[in-house]
This record gives C-alpha cells, sequence and structure tokens, in this order.
C-alpha cells in the first residue's frame, strides 16, 4: 500500500438541507435541540394520567357536594367514599388511555400541547382533592 494514501484525509460530506430535521428556533441550526414532537402512543399515556388525577379531583369536589354521589361511591363502609373514587380514577385511566391511544398512535403532537394539557389536568386533580377548594366548591 502506498504511504499516501494511508494518510489521505477522509472526506465528510454534509447531510443535504431537506434531511435535516427543522428547526424553529429562525437560527438555522439544528444541533442540540430537543425533538419538538412526541409519539403519539407516549403521549396518550401522559395525558390519560393527567384525566385521571383529574377525575380524583373531581369525584372529591362531587363527593362532598352531593350527597347522593358520597353514597355512590362508599364502595366499602370501612372505608367510605374514597375507595369509589380511586376505584373511579383507576378505572377512567385505561379506558381514556385506549382512546387516545388509538386516536394518537400515528400522531406526532407537539410536546408543548402534551405538557400543556397535562398540566392542567394534573392542576384540577390537586386543586379538587385541596380541602379548602372543595369546601368552598361544596359549600363547607
Amino acid at each position: 500500500m502506498p504511504a499516501e494514501a494511508a494518510t489521505a484525509p477522509i472526506a465528510v460530506r454534509p447531510t443535504p438541507r431537506a434531511a435535516q430535521p427543522a428547526d424553529s428556533s429562525g437560527t438555522g441550526s439544528t444541533e442540540g435541540t430537543p425533538s419538538q414532537n412526541v409519539d403519539g402512543r407516549v403521549a396518550a399515556t401522559i395525558i390519560a394520567a393527567g384525566v385521571g388525577c383529574a377525575a380524583f379531583g373531581v369525584a372529591v369536589v362531587l363527593a362532598e357536594s352531593i350527597s347522593v354521589v358520597k353514597q355512590w361511591l362508599t364502595l366499602s363502609s370501612a372505608v367510605g367514599p374514597l375507595s369509589g373514587k380511586a376505584v373511579a380514577a383507576v378505572v377512567i385511566y385505561p379506558v381514556v388511555w385506549l382512546v387516545l391511544h388509538v386516536a394518537l398512535r400515528n400522531a406526532q403532537p407537539k410536546t408543548t400541547t402534551v405538557t400543556g394539557w397535562t398540566a392542567v389536568l394534573l392542576t384540577i386533580g390537586l386543586l379538587g382533592t385541596f380541602p379548602p377548594v372543595y369546601g368552598l366548591i361544596a359549600g363547607h
């Protein structure tokens, strides 16, 4: 093998512009930027978890506001309406997940959209379980 062949530089060709992912920052550089979209199946899981949390918060508010709902949610007299609230949230999560999974399986929703919806749902769930909030709504 000739000596010049062993020391010849290796040519590195840049990726064609069309093959590079779109850059929304306007700088033209995509290095080091996170993905702007999330897989639809992952989005379905994350949003469904938020819906489950929101369902729990809404169940708490309804149980404190309406005595008939409190009776319906009492699945175990030893636990009281908490048993029904937990079961409702645990049952709602997989149902919503399945529906969203089918609806979003081929989608690529924006990460900010998924995060925003999940944050709103988690906030509803948190506020619904906070005694001053559900007490105010229930009129206690």
